[in-house]
């Protein structure tokens, strides 16, 4: 109620006043508590995917003898991705979708794409797949 007397608002001083004194040990306490939540959502997300999760591998050029070589660019290389989501809609299996963008020594792939096909296709599902990988990675 808005009827907020002066013992009310002294009550509420004393414990705004005892909260910032302890501001350093509350701000750890809720990061602690974001980081709890993150990694519990990671965990449902992996228990109740209908297909296999992995981390992503990034390959520095100087670690790998294919890409040592100067002609080599930034390389895209997704196997069997899905989206995590995908499958909780409608219940239908996932359907893996590879992705390889770029240049090695070895082979030469577009940059780019351009994704084309029928209404419902998965056209956009493949793009929000690739872009959370990606996002996830970093």
């Amino acid at each position: 109620d808005h009827n907020v007397n002066v013992g009310d608002a002294e009550t509420l001083a004393v414990l705004v006043e005892l909260f910032t004194e302890k501001m350093n040990q509350w701000s750890k306490v809720i990061h602690a508590l974001s980081c709890i939540d993150v990694l519990r959502s990671f965990a449902v997300t992996a228990i109740s995917s209908s297909g296999s999760i992995c981390r992503p591998l990034f390959v520095s050029v100087d670690s790998s003898p294919i890409l040592k070589n100067g002609n080599a660019g930034p390389i895209l290389r997704l196997k069997h991705l899905w989206h995590p989501y995908a499958t909780l809609e409608n219940g239908d299996s996932v359907v893996p979708n590879d992705i390889l963008l770029g240049q090695d020594a070895v082979e030469h792939h577009p940059c780019g794409l351009l994704l084309t096909g029928p209404n419902m296709g998965g056209k956009s599902t493949l793009l929000r797949a690739t872009c959370l990988a990606i996002l996830l990675s970093q």
